[in-house]
């Protein structure tokens, strides 16, 4: 299973700030039941797995990038959870391709849970929330974003402006997988 798809006419008029996403694959079935297992059932060490089917993905794009970095979750979500389960996708992206990985992005504030919310919801809920840590610069490097799952792409686009408001020269972005619900097609 993998994945690339193209931007929807919605989103040909209002293009997410990333310049390309790639997903392993759909969020359903299996992959579905062990991101679930992952992110909700304390199974961090279900990262290492997971993540080599994102390296797969990655490495078939030929796409060349200087660092890579996570999505954050909340302080009150990681205190629950007791991990982000992006960020260790990210280190086990980062080792397996020999790419320095940089935690980069803090969430200054909770949000209502995005997998809860409509299309425009999300994209309202998550503006403003992210940050860099203190002074930044990405003087010009290419930075690959992960996440676990993609569907609208609010949050990985409100993610991209942050790290080019910081110098990123482009942001790549690469998730487990797809939503297939209503979704901001990925391109």
């Amino acid at each position: 299973m993998e994945g690339e798809g193209n931007f929807c006419p919605q989103c040909s008029h209002n293009p997410p700030d990333y310049k390309k996403a790639l997903f392993y694959g759909l969020y359903e079935g299996k992959l579905e039941e062990a991101i679930l297992r992952f992110k909700f059932q304390d199974h961090p060490h279900l990262a290492e797995p997971l993540g080599q089917l994102m390296v797969q993905r990655w490495r078939q794009s030929g796409i060349k990038v200087d660092l890579v970095t996570a999505v954050p979750i909340s302080s009150r979500r990681l205190k629950v959870r007791g991990y982000n389960q992006a960020e260790l996708l990210a280190k086990v992206v980062a080792r397996s391709l020999g790419i320095p990985y940089r935690t980069l992005l803090v969430k200054r504030r909770e949000t209502r849970e995005q997998s809860k919310l409509k299309r425009e919801e999300r994209l309202k809920n998550v503006i403003g929330v992210f940050a860099t840590y203190g002074n930044e610069d990405l003087g010009g490097k290419a930075v690959l974003l992960v996440d676990d799952v993609l569907t609208t792409g609010a949050t990985a686009s409100e993610c991209a402006k942050v790290l080019q408001g910081v110098g990123a020269s482009a942001v790549y972005v690469l998730t487990l997988a797809r939503g297939t619900g209503t979704q901001r097609p990925i391109s």
